[in-house]
Order: structure tokens, then C-alpha cells, then sequence
């Protein structure tokens, strides 16, 4: 109780802020009337007293989001110390009534925030693209390859957007307009059955903006509230978050192709692939920057493909061994990270 009333004393102070204001304003005006007939002075008085409560609102909303921003957050904290069986300056696992309450309090978290999106997603337009970043959020790292993203322009700021793993498209898609369909209500029995697949990680997002035209100035990465699902079963998630666009990975992708020293076509090169560099031969890039490579490890006919920025030249060291890592390895990456021709 004591949490819940420290994150609503914000809240609470602004609005009592905004009935003083207003009920000074009010007694002056009063006070004003009695002591001056002048019409157009009183309307000065009311307009101003107008636009002074059309502030405070606009302030009150701004605490309001920020006190829910930090109410997800730091809930999330303490579920995730809970699941992970220690409660923090206590060692020890947990008792099973206080691990089943962890437990439905991560569900009801989940089922807020499926009522919020599906309150707030477009699921009319659909945008696909490649976005092969790796992102970091609250001590968890998801790879976020081919995604499928819809707007949310109604929510806060109007610029968040879902992204969603080609993979699970369809399923969220139905599951949101579910949802959308209830009442943006979520039954208990539909949020455990998505807890069981998804972790909610609320915290931050450092995205640089485009790189700058005048020369000498640096993109300094701007942090800003994101939400993240993790996938229990695999390193894939779904962000909602201001980022990625289109735009920016093309300018990120046209600030890497402008480096030197970058690799041709037909060099001998080292591509990234969940935190293992596999080497072989770069075959082609795209307009995007999207590179094929022709792994050493993989089949005929098989090709990995990435953005350029993870791939690298080949070192004198690691070129000679790159048949070493052998083809039982390469078969084990998933068949959405391999073309065949």
C-alpha cells in the first residue's frame, strides 16, 4: 500500500494544486466583480483564468503518464526478482503462495498492457521490413530481424509503434483484435496463456537520431520509454517503442556505407549471427544494405543474410579456418535466417 501511495502522491498534489488555483481564481473574479463594472476587464480576468486551468491540465496529464511509466517499471522490477526466486536483500526461494501471487501479478501486468495496445494499435496497415539489430532493454537483449509493425497514433506522443516478429504476426494480430473486440478486455484465461510465451520488460530505448549534415556534430542517443516483450522460448521480441522507422535504418545504413575500408563483393568476410562470426565469401548487397553471404559451413544454395554492418572482413587469422566450424552447425540456425536459392 505504502508503494502504491508514494507513486500517487504526484497525482494526487497536482490536482489539489489545480482546484486551489482554481478557487483563488474564482474568489478573485468574485472579488472583481463586486469592485469594477468593466465588462472588458472581467472577460480579461476570465480568459486568463481560462487558459490558466487549460495548463494545469495539461500539467496533471503529464504526471499522470509519468506516475504510470513508473508504476510499470517498477512493478516489473519486483516481478522479475520474484520469478527469479530471490527477493531482493533476502536470499532464498521463495515460499509457493508468494511465488503464485508474483505470478498473478506479472498476468495482470500482461493484461493491461494487451487492453492499452489494443486500445491504441491500427491493425488496418501493415509495414514489413528488415531491421537486424540487436536490442537491449532492462537486462534483456532480443534480436529484432524481419518484423511486422503497426502504428499506435492515439497513444501519448503519437509516434509509438508495435513490432511484432514475422513469425508471431498473426497470431498477436488476432489476439489484438480479439481484444479489440471485447471491450479492450482481457479474460484471465487469454492473459495466462500469453504470460506463458511472453515476459513484460518496461524500461528504456537509447536511439540516436539521423546523423547529423554539419560536419564534426555526433548523434547522442536519446533514451526513451519502451516497452518489450520477450519471447520465454527464444531471443525474438516484440517492442513497442518510438523506433525502428524506415528512415532511420536507412540513414543508419547510409552513415555505416559511407565508412571505408568496407568489404566488396566477392572478398572474403566474417557475418555476425547471434554473437558468433561465420565466415565465407560476401556474394551481393542490396540498396538497403542488406549483404548475402555464403557461409563456409552452410550447403550449396544456402545463403545467410544481414545487414552490412554485421559483416566484416575477413582477418589473415580467421580466414583459413572457417571450414572448421562445419556443417552441423550451420544446420542448426533457423530456416528464417537462410535463403535458399
Amino acid at each position: 500500500a505504502g508503494f502504491k501511495f508514494r507513486l500517487l502522491t504526484p497525482c494526487l498534489a497536482a490536482r489539489q494544486e489545480v482546484r486551489e488555483r482554481a478557487s483563488a481564481r474564482a474568489f478573485a473574479m468574485a472579488s472583481a466583480s463586486e469592485h469594477c463594472s468593466d465588462d472588458e476587464e472581467l472577460q480579461y480576468e476570465y480568459d486568463d483564468a481560462v487558459n490558466e486551468v487549460a495548463e494545469l491540465e495539461s500539467e496533471l496529464k503529464a504526471v499522470e503518464l509519468e506516475t504510470q511509466q513508473l508504476k510499470i517499471r517498477l512493478q516489473s522490477s519486483a516481478a522479475r526478482s520474484m520469478r527469479s526466486g530471490h527477493v531482493p536483500g533476502a536470499p532464498g526461494m521463495l515460499p509457493p503462495a508468494a511465488a503464485a501471487a508474483a505470478e498473478g501479478r506479472r498476468v495482470a501486468e500482461l493484461a493491461t498492457l494487451l487492453e492499452w495496445v489494443a486500445l491504441h494499435v491500427d491493425l488496418s496497415s501493415t509495414d514489413a521490413f528488415n531491421v537486424g539489430f540487436e536490442v537491449p532493454i532492462a537486462g534483456r537483449v532480443v534480436h529484432l530481424r524481419r518484423v511486422a509493425q503497426w502504428h499506435m497514433r492515439s497513444a501519448p506522443g503519437g509516434r509509438l509503434r508495435m513490432s511484432v516478429p514475422v513469425e508471431h504476426q498473426e497470431s498477436i494480430a488476432q489476439l489484438l483484435a480479439y481484444v479489440k473486440g471485447n471491450g479492450c478486455k482481457v479474460e484471465i484465461e487469454v492473459a495466462r496463456r500469453f504470460a506463458a510465451v511472453w515476459d513484460l520488460v518496461p524500461g528504456e530505448l537509447a536511439t540516436a537520431p539521423p546523423p547529423s549534415l554539419l560536419p564534426g556534430e555526433a548523434a547522442t542517443p536519446q533514451p526513451e520509454p519502451s516497452v518489450l516483450l520477450a519471447h520465454r522460448g527464444s531471443t525474438q521480441g516484440i517492442l513497442v517503442a518510438t523506433w525502428p522507422t524506415r528512415a532511420a535504418l536507412k540513414a543508419f545504413n547510409k552513415a555505416a556505407a559511407s565508412q571505408a575500408n568496407l568489404p566488396k563483393v566477392g572478398d572474403r568476410v566474417e557475418v555476425q549471427y547471434e554473437g558468433t562470426w561465420f565466415c565465407g565469401v560476401l556474394c551481393s548487397v542490396d540498396a538497403e544494405g542488406k549483404a548475402s553471404v555464403k557461409c563456409d559451413a552452410d550447403p550449396e544454395g544456402v545463403f545467410t543474410m544481414a545487414l552490412l554492418y554485421h559483416v566484416r572482413r575477413a582477418s589473415a587469422e580467421t580466414a583459413p579456418s572457417a571450414a572448421a566450424l562445419g556443417p552441423q552447425e550451420a544446420q542448426q540456425r533457423p530456416q528464417a535466417e537462410a535463403e535458399e536459392e
